[in-house]
């Protein structure tokens, strides 16, 4: 199945909406009060589930060890399964292994202390056969709060083209402090309305201004009137880009953008390394370095995406990315910019064997929309999952592959990495290479002009399914 727009379920939407490092999102976990014989799914599922709770009360430690298994049946996405993600779902069966027999057998195995808790959470998540699934205790779980980006410790989601408090402030953050909650409605920030933000648009608003200033939030809470809250910035984000203009020795003006990461700062860097370079007048080429960038804010890579393609007209907006979930359910990301700037200069992207997760979505997305090419020694690295961090009730937490993308082609990207369209490597000293004539760009205008764009996906469904990916067709 596929669909339109962003309305896929929760942790993909969330996945979408919120920003932290290597492509993973803080997703909220289950209440405090959650029971540990909770159901895990259908009604029959629901029936084997409560048939083993009641062989063994849940204490306080077979509780949190049922958030873990509730999370990951709720969430995870199953990669090792040949008959695709859907069929784990709908049987309840992971990596081979039936979830109620893992949870049946644990509700019957004494917990004498927390660490013996942890101890079996571990096991159980071992069983998945994946290796990004995780378990993260609570001192470990505190310092993932560094990916808080938006110095308040605010998860922020959009809803009907309303932002929202998504989850519980980050404990210890300003944002707790002032006692937002979740669920708040975010109205105006800095006296400007929210209405038409994306989330990340709204997390660029929250960082306007410098460490320790206040940022004011009017917030709306049940329905009722709004009412203003001061929150102390306590982060500031590092812009991951520097950038020169090169001339090389047959006189072509070159623009050479490195980014290191991609963070709340990524869009408005390059954006400002585009304006800077191209101040005194045209250039003949750009060229965006990833070599050796790991990813991060995925909401980065589609909002520098918008830096260079124009978003088109109503369905027939460009595609970004195809973000497929643990019901093997398809979510077509697609190109809204307000900050175009340069849609015609020849765009160059460095990669090698370290360029993962968002930078593999860029340049994925740039690349099958014949605005780049990729010029790297290798494949990239081929992380093309999405990980959700996941409160538990003791403030550990664990980290659930929950997404996978598809580039606009449909091609994969996760063990696959993306491909490079001209066999390059420039070494340490990218300028200087580039300067004596490394890269041809007379071979990159040939290439992009002969680029054969992906057909509009709302207008001609796409191939059958694919391991561990879409389930039939739109």
């Amino acid at each position: 199945a596929k669909k339109q727009g962003r309305t896929a379920p929760n942790a993909v939407s969330l996945a979408l909406g919120f920003v932290a490092a290597a492509s993973m999102v803080l997703l909220p976990g289950l209440p405090s009060g959650h029971p540990a014989g909770g159901s895990f799914g259908g009604p029959a599922f629901a029936e084997e589930a409560q048939a083993a709770a009641a062989a063994v009360a849940p204490d306080a430690e077979h509780q949190i060890l049922g958030e873990v298994l509730r999370l990951v049946d709720d969430h995870f996405l199953d990669l090792n399964n040949k008959e695709g993600v859907k069929d784990s779902l709908t049987r309840h069966t992971y990596n081979g292994v039936k979830w109620a027999d893992v949870r049946a057998q644990l509700d019957k195995k004494p917990l004498k202390d927390r660490g013996e808790t942890y101890k079996q959470i571990k096991g159980a998540l071992k069983k998945l056969g994946d290796r990004y699934t995780r378990f993260v205790d609570p001192e470990q779980f505190a310092k993932l709060t560094k990916y808080d980006i938006t110095g308040v410790g605010l998860l922020l989601v959009e809803r009907n083209g309303i932002i929202y408090v998504g989850a519980p402030p980050l404990v210890g953050s300003t944002g707790q402090e002032a006692g937002l909650l979740k669920d708040d409605k975010v109205v105006k920030i800095d006296g400007k309305s929210t209405e038409g933000l994306s989330p990340f648009e709204a997390i660029e608003a929250l960082q306007a201004g410098p460490l320790g200033s206040q940022v004011l939030l009017e917030v709306s809470r049940a329905g009722g009137p709004s009412q203003p809250f001061s929150v102390e910035r306590k982060i500031s984000v590092e812009d991951p880009v520097s950038s020169s203009l090169v001339t090389t020795k047959t006189g072509r003006k070159v623009g050479y953008m490195k980014m290191k990461e991609f963070n709340a700062g990524s869009r408005r860097g390059i954006a400002n390394a585009v304006m800077e370079l191209e101040k005194d007048g045209a250039i003949d080429d750009l060229v965006l370095d990833l070599r050796g960038n790991p990813g991060g804010v995925l909401e980065g890579a589609f909002q520098v995406s918008g830096i260079f393609m124009e978003e088109g007209k109503d369905a027939s907006r460009k595609t970004l990315v195809y973000v497929v979930d643990h019901n093997g359910e398809e979510e077509i990301v697609r190109l809204k910019t307000k900050s175009t700037q340069d849609t015609v200069t020849p765009l160059i992207i460095l990669m090698d064997s370290k360029s993962a997760s968002a930078s593999e979505v860029l340049a994925g997305s740039l690349r099958d929309n014949c605005r780049a090419l990729v010029a790297a020694p290798s494949n990239s690295y081929g992380k093309g999952v999405i990980q959700g961090a996941f409160p538990l009730s003791d403030g550990s937490g664990v980290i659930v592959t929950v997404a996978k993308y598809l580039t606009p082609k449909h091609t994969e990207i996760n063990g696959v990495g993306v491909p490079y369209d001209i066999k390059l490597d420039l070494g340490r000293n990218p300028t200087k290479a580039l300067q004596n004539g490394k890269l041809d760009f007379t071979a990159v205008d040939a290439k992009l002009a002969a680029c054969v764009p992906p057909e509009d996906p709302s207008a001609t469904p796409m191939p059958g399914s694919m391991k561990g990916g879409r389930e039939g067709q739109s």
